[in-house]
């Protein structure tokens, strides 16, 4: 399978000069952004994608991920909090929501999990896409144990792929978010939680700044998958899945197999 996380993020005041359209929310729409991702995509032609912050001017945030993928793929959004999940259509023999959540207001203090069942060659798992608050670490731990802890998603689901924006450097112990991670990664019922990212082993690496403006890495993590990942664009700038057009994340890459 090949799976992609990308923060699609496209609001750049820096970018003021080349605006195309503005919404009523005054979001500043790239269009260039836009369609140099969805170029790229086609490129790729992953078989899973989780999208977080689909910022648009449109009225559904499950339009922009439509138009990025084309019609050889499922959309299926978020409740609320702009992030989607696209599955091609001709991979997987049943699709099922499962859970969603969405928790806490303004922008930057809420958090987006939602999650489908799939069935693929005859396995049934769970995708998750994540996107947790990027300043609030209180809402930021929470999310955590809705994923993580001995209540958490983990628990509940037989096997899963978990992948997305999480706003924190996963082993820095410099974050509250980075400790709190730490000790539950190491409890009893995630003893065979993977960490699939970066391309260099099976650590994630942290954030860096590139231009002027910071490229986070994300990550991805299942309990039964084996491949290879990578962030686009970390080692080579030809491979940034906005063309190097100011995005603040790295796509993440993965070739996973069962």
């Amino acid at each position: 399978m090949k799976v992609l996380s990308v923060n699609v993020g496209n609001l750049k005041i820096s970018n003021i000069g080349k605006i195309s359209t503005i919404d009523k929310d005054l979001n500043l729409q790239r269009l260039d952004v836009e369609n140099a991702i969805k170029n790229n995509l086609t490129k790729i032609s992953p078989d899973i994608v989780c999208f977080q912050e689909l910022r648009t001017e449109y009225t559904e945030h499950h339009v922009q991920a439509e138009k990025l993928l084309g019609a050889s793929y499922y959309v299926y959004p978020s409740v609320t909090g702009n992030c989607a999940i696209g599955l091609r259509k001709s991979m997987f023999k049943s699709v099922k929501i499962f859970d969603a959540q969405h928790i806490g207001t303004p922008l930057f203090n809420k958090y987006s999990i939602s999650t489908l069942e799939v069935e693929y060659e005859e396995v049934k798992f769970y995708i998750v896409n994540c996107h947790l608050p990027a300043i609030n670490s209180k809402k930021r731990r929470l999310a955590l144990n809705s994923i993580f802890d001995e209540n958490g998603l983990t628990k509940r689901l037989n096997k899963y792929l978990i992948m997305g924006d999480f706003n924190f450097d996963l082993f820095s112990n410099l974050s509250s978010s980075g400790r709190h991670f730490s000790k539950l990664k190491n409890i009893e019922h995630n003893s065979d939680l993977i960490i699939h990212n970066s391309m260099k082993g099976n650590k994630a690496e942290p954030s860096h700044r590139v231009v002027g403006t910071y490229r986070t890495l994300d990550y991805m993590f299942s309990n039964f998958l084996k491949g290879n990942t990578k962030s686009l664009g970390y080692e080579n700038r030809a491979e940034l899945i906005d063309n190097g057009l100011e995005l603040d994340h790295y796509a993440l890459y993965a070739e996973l197999d069962l």
